[in-house]
């Protein structure tokens, strides 16, 4: 069944559970495989993107630099202003380790304390690149999709130090 609401972004963690994220800070959240969809208690800008973590952990991001996430089953959200940048993309490996990205730029940033601090992450990217996605894979592996700026080709960048240095 089709959600009766706006919706940037949905996802699923299994056949039952699953979440939507989009404009005016809206995260819906399903249990029964999508017949309903309940508004959780969230609020900020418009969302983006978003990752499920488990059945208690997600995280979503959006416009103005905001970054949100919930750790009791996708009811209640929290939101954190990391930047003044529209975030689009959103990668976490469990409840504490992960990365967002501002689409379109190769500014990342990343947490290992569940998002009470950022850092800067992408320095060792190159200067011509474009970040368009980002994929978690261990707590210092991350994987991140560009694109070159003026053209059309695409690479993939890997860091196996937590983003501090890249490889193509």
């Amino acid at each position: 069944m089709q959600p009766e609401h706006s919706v940037a972004m949905v996802g699923f963690l299994d056949g039952d559970r699953g979440l939507t994220v989009g404009c005016q800070g809206v995260v819906r959240y399903t249990a029964d495989g999508g017949t309903t969809w309940p508004r959780a208690k969230s609020r900020g800008e418009c969302l983006w993107g978003m990752d499920i973590v488990d059945e208690q952990a997600a995280w979503s991001v959006g416009n103005a630099g905001h970054v949100g996430f919930s750790i009791d089953g996708w009811q209640t959200w929290q939101v954190v202003k990391i930047s003044s940048y529209s975030l689009q993309f959103v990668s976490f490996v469990d409840a504490w380790t992960g990365w967002v990205v501002s689409g379109g730029t190769k500014r990342l940033w990343s947490t290992t304390d569940g998002g009470q601090t950022w850092q800067v992450a992408g320095t060792g990217l190159p200067t011509l690149v474009d970040v368009n996605d980002i994929t978690v894979v261990s707590t210092t592996t991350v994987l991140a999709e560009t694109t070159l700026y003026a053209g059309t080709a695409r690479g993939v960048y890997k860091s196996i130090d937590g983003s501090t240095t890249w490889i193509e």
